[in-house]
Parts: C-alpha cells; sequence; structure tokens
C-alpha cells in the first residue's frame, strides 16, 4: 500500500493550484482551483494477480486515472462581511465527489446546499455459482455443481455464465451512497434562532450476506443483498435564550424506502447434490426478508433557566413514535407446504407496528451555602410503549421440511419502564481533594 501511494502522489500527479483575491464592483472575491491529472507508471499492486488487492488499496476511494478537480473554494463577499456567497468542493469526477453551496447574511439568515457521496468496496474479484444474478433472485445451474466446487472457492468467470443471464460480470461488490441535504436558517431578532433542513440519502450496490436453507442441520450460501434503499429525513429547530431562561425545540421526521424486501437463492442441496449434510432434505429454495420500509417521528424540547441561590434547573423532553408495517413473507415457498396444511397460514397479513417512546430528564445543581458545597438532583424516565399487534400462529414449520409443530405461539412483545435518580451533596475539601455522599435509586418494570 505505501508503494502504491508513493507512486500515486509522486510521478503520478500535477496539480497545479490557482489561487486569486480581487475585486469586483464592490465586493471581494477570493479562493482557488485545483485541478489534478492523475496517471499510474505501473499497476499500484504490483505483479500481484489483478484484483486481488484493489479492494483494499479502493475500499473508500475511487483512484480513477484522467482529468478531475482535487479542490475548488471561491468566495464573493462584501468588504464588512455583511453578505457572502461561497461555492466548494472537492473529488468532483470522482465517485467520492463533494460540493457545497453557501449564502449568508451575517447575524441575519443563512441557507445552502452540498451534496457527498461516498462508495464501499467489499470485492473486486468476486465470483459465484450461481449463474443468474436477477437482482434479488439467484440461480443454480440445473444439475447442481458439486459440493466440493462450493467448498473451494471456485466460481464461474463472466465469460463462462451464459450470455445475459449473468449482471455485474465485473466481479465489483460495492454500494454507493448519495447524500444530499438542503437548510435555511434565521435569525430574526438577536435571541431567537430558527431553522429547516432536509436530508436525502440513497444508497445503490450490493453488500456481501448469508443465507441459510433448513437450519439447523441444512447448508448455507454466501450471496449479495441488492442495495436500493432511500432516507428522507427533515428537521424543524428553533432556539431563545436570555440572560435567565435558555429554550430549545425541535421535530424530526425520517421515512426509510427500501426497492427491494426480500431474497431468493436456489438451495445448493435440493435436488440431491453428492456430499450435501442431508441431500434433497429441504426446500428447493430459500427466502430472506430485507429490511422493511418504517417510519420515524420526533418531538423534542429542552430548557434551562437561572434561579436565586446560585441554582440552575436543566430539564428536557422527548416523545417519538415509530411505524412498521411491510408485508410478511410466508412461513415458506417450497414444495406447496403451505397449501397442504392450513395452518400454516398466517395470522395476520403484517405487523401494524406501533412503538412510541417517552424520554424525561431533569438535573437541578445548587449552592446556596457560602461554604463551598454543591448539591445535585438528577432523575431519569425513559417509557417504550409498543402498540404492535401481537400475532398468534397456529402452526411452525420445521426446517422447511414436512414436519410440522402444531400449538399456540405468540409472538411476545413487551414493554417497559426505566427510572434513574440521584441526590448528593459534594463537599470541596480542597483544590485537589472533595468529598461527595448521595443516594440513588433505578427502577425497571
Amino acid at each position: 500500500l505505501f508503494a502504491a501511494l508513493a507512486i500515486l502522489v509522486a510521478p503520478g500527479v500535477a496539480s497545479p493550484q490557482t489561487k486569486t483575491e480581487t475585486q469586483l464592483g464592490g465586493w471581494d472575491l477570493a479562493g482557488f482551483i485545483e485541478p489534478w491529472l492523475r496517471f499510474f507508471g505501473e499497476n499500484p499492486n504490483g505483479d500481484r494477480t489483478p484484483g486481488l488487492r484493489d479492494a483494499k488499496l479502493e475500499e473508500y476511494r475511487d483512484i480513477n486515472t484522467g482529468l478531475y478537480l482535487e479542490g475548488l473554494r471561491l468566495r464573493i463577499f462584501r468588504p464588512a462581511e455583511a453578505y457572502s456567497f461561497q461555492i466548494s468542493g472537492k473529488d468532483w469526477g470522482l465517485k467520492t465527489q463533494e460540493f457545497f453551496l453557501l449564502g449568508e447574511r451575517l447575524g441575519q439568515w443563512q441557507a445552502g446546499f452540498d451534496w457527498d457521496q461516498m462508495r464501499h468496496i467489499y470485492s473486486t474479484n468476486s465470483q459465484s455459482l450461481y449463474t443468474v444474478f436477477g437482482q434479488n433472485i439467484f440461480i443454480l445451474p440445473n444439475p447442481r455443481p458439486p459440493l466440493q466446487q462450493w467448498n473451494s472457492g471456485e466460481g464461474w468467470s463472466c465469460t463462462e455464465a451464459s450470455a445475459g443471464t449473468r449482471q455485474g460480470c465485473d466481479g465489483q461488490i460495492a454500494q454507493q451512497w448519495y447524500t444530499g441535504r438542503v437548510f435555511f436558517k434565521l435569525s430574526p431578532t438577536p435571541n431567537l434562532d430558527l431553522s429547516a433542513e432536509y436530508t436525502r440519502i440513497y444508497k445503490d450496490g450490493q453488500r456481501p450476506i448469508g443465507i441459510a436453507f433448513g437450519s439447523p442441520g441444512g447448508t448455507f450460501a454466501e450471496l449479495v443483498q441488492p442495495i436500493d434503499q432511500t432516507i428522507h429525513e427533515f428537521r424543524i429547530r428553533g432556539s431563545w435564550q436570555s440572560p435567565m431562561v435558555q429554550l430549545q425545540w425541535g421535530t424530526t421526521s425520517s421515512v426509510f424506502v427500501n426497492g427491494f424486501n426480500w431474497l431468493r437463492a436456489d438451495n445448493p442441496c435440493n435436488p440431491t447434490t453428492a456430499g450435501c449434510p442431508a441431500p434433497g432434505s429441504t426446500g428447493q429454495f430459500g427466502t430472506l426478508s430485507l429490511p422493511p420500509n418504517n417510519q420515524a417521528y420526533t418531538v423534542n424540547i429542552a430548557g434551562g433557566i437561572n434561579l436565586p441561590l446560585r441554582t440552575r434547573v436543566n430539564a428536557s423532553l422527548a416523545y417519538q413514535v415509530r411505524l412498521q408495517n411491510q408485508d410478511f413473507q410466508q412461513q415458506t415457498y417450497s414444495n406447496g407446504l403451505v397449501a397442504a396444511n392450513p395452518s400454516l397460514q398466517l395470522p395476520q397479513s403484517s405487523l401494524h407496528g406501533n412503538v412510541q417512546s417517552f424520554l424525561f430528564n431533569l438535573d437541578v445543581t445548587s449552592r446556596p451555602l457560602p461554604v463551598p458545597v454543591t448539591f445535585s438532583l438528577k432523575y431519569r424516565l425513559y417509557n417504550l410503549m409498543d402498540f404492535s399487534h401481537t400475532p398468534v400462529f397456529s402452526a411452525f414449520l420445521i426446517k422447511d421440511q414436512n414436519a410440522v409443530s402444531p400449538g399456540r405461539e405468540r409472538a411476545g412483545r413487551y414493554d417497559f419502564q426505566r427510572q434513574n435518580a440521584s441526590l448528593d451533596g459534594r463537599w470541596q475539601v480542597s483544590p485537589s481533594a472533595a468529598l461527595t455522599l448521595g443516594v440513588g435509586l433505578e427502577a425497571f418494570n
């Protein structure tokens, strides 16, 4: 890695940086532009097999060759800084690019937009025995490859896979994040601040994931989970302050959307394959649930007040609602077992998930006496309330086989409440020593 970086930053990079500072019609202009031209005199990984070390070298970076913008910062402003506008960024033209826009009236308002890209490479030379990577569906050739080929790590190369069936044949497993944020801040009076912010994060790509077939006692396979996820977050904040009282409040709304709710793959041990732990005893494929769509909404308020006798009171309160109602997956999709056993039908189609939480904190400190003694009172209450449905299952399927376990089983969901309180006094005996005496309580229901 050190040798690769030496080649990268020493003989292989040209970077003419241009700085400027001038005036345009009563405005000052300052900044710099830094274009780079990158090339490799040799493979940064040396004479090793191409691809074996690329994933670690480029794990969180994009080291493409050619011309790109390493850095940029241009700022135009009034001489007294009353108004200013700025554009900045780095890595323009790469998969890790960032840029930032900002406009400001000093002490009154601020508005901006920023964009950030990040990628994570897991592998650059991956192979698989699955010849069809259909987004979230994985299909094996028939007949199945022998188990020895699975254990050896050998897979089909891109040239061996049938044309048009294999996706992502470059062997790379990676995910890319695209984060955009727009915000606005307003200060209508010296002691009042208001702000609003919207953030959108989009995730695309794949990551390694394992799936079990008929476990325990079955077999496993490693696949790639398709990623097509979007997070929307909207925040509103406000604060007000005076010499005696400080107050903050806000709301947050978060929505998560997953483009893939499940993943399905052929079972390498069905039909019967030599060397399997239990040939042909489990379903012909397995299905795995992926992170469900969900929402969360939060309201919070916090404040502090200065009282006589050198007393300070701080308190905060937060209330959150989390919702999730993604459709359940069936107990099995194999061998017609659900049709043959009506008791395996799900008791409801989805969770109707509704979890709410309440958090309260109180902190009081006081030094009412002329001697160096400080009294402290702390109290914390956290209450989790689960209003989700509690489905009762009539029967369970054992290891995706014909064995059915009868009986009513309830999917338990539990509320709980936790309280913590403490009261103590602290005497500063000397600058280097203090004595504290107190009592504490913790209650959990």
